[in-house]
């Protein structure tokens, strides 16, 4: 097997950083509203007639759990 030189390229990624800061909750704000309407939805607190679920409502609180999480996190 031949050897294998190894050599550092010194390349920078396109970003140094992640989001982070007031971009970072503007960012997220969406899905956490969101995630908390689905939730109030599921839970009958905003009543919608059950002919618009397409999925059992626990199902639905879940799924709005999952982005509210996203928009905490």
């Amino acid at each position: 097997m031949p050897d294998i030189q190894r050599k550092q390229l010194n390349k920078q990624g396109r970003s140094g950083t992640t989001i982070h800061g007031g971009c970072a909750i503007l960012f997220s704000l969406p899905f956490l509203l969101g995630g908390i309407a689905i939730i109030l939805v599921s839970a009958d607190i905003i009543p919608q007639p059950d002919e618009k679920f397409g999925a059992p409502r626990p199902v639905v609180g879940l799924l709005g759990g999952i982005f509210g999480a996203a928009g905490l996190w």
